[in-house]
């Protein structure tokens, strides 16, 4: 009997294992997409990210970013908010707020290239042009160029990624967001 509870005690005082927070959606030449899940409290280890990433929230939260010169950067969004991330130095990350949330991190691999925009862009640079629309069942967004990254938001903080087209199955309208890569303009 004491030989069990000794057992049970030892794994009890282990550290629960930790939780996958993201997966790699597409890996190309031109991005990499992850989409990364993170709970209240979930502290990230010190890194960087060398290249500009596009961030597509699908729920809303709040995050702060503690840089290795000390400085802090509390960041609050929205469900749907699509906002550029650019490369830069050490840092942490932190969820900071009571709720999980879900991040889709576009990392654009290549410098920027040639496009002819089309229609209302959220956010464009050399390397990207966002643009986000609400879809009606069977619709596609029409708009050409560059391939591109979709990421189409549905409920509860879920959403479906690829490259190219987005998928507009479903009965109801959904929102996407479209982040057209321009280095790979053909």
């Amino acid at each position: 009997m004491n030989t069990l509870l000794i057992t049970l005690l030892a794994f009890a005082q282990r550290p629960a294992p930790p939780v996958k927070s993201h997966n790699v959606a597409i890996d190309n030449e031109h991005v990499r997409v992850i989409d990364a899940m993170n709970v209240p409290g979930q502290k990230s280890r010190l890194h960087k990210h060398d290249v500009n990433r596009v961030m597509v929230h699908l729920d809303a939260g709040t995050m702060r970013i503690a840089h290795q010169d000390g400085r802090v950067d509390d960041i609050k969004f929205k469900a749907g908010d699509v906002r550029l991330d650019p490369a830069g130095g050490m840092h942490t990350s932190e969820n900071t707020g009571g709720a999980d949330f879900h991040i889709v991190e576009i990392e654009l691999k290549k410098p920027g290239g040639a496009s002819a925009p089309k229609g209302e862009a959220i956010l464009e640079n050399s390397q990207v042009r966002v643009v986000k629309r609400r879809l009606e069942p069977g619709k596609r967004l029409g708009i050409g160029g560059p391939p591109a990254v979709s990421v189409v938001l549905l409920p509860g903080g879920k959403s479906r990624i690829r490259w190219g087209e987005p998928d507009r199955s479903g009965p109801a309208p959904q929102d996407v967001v479209f982040v057209e890569i321009k280095s790979a303009a053909r």
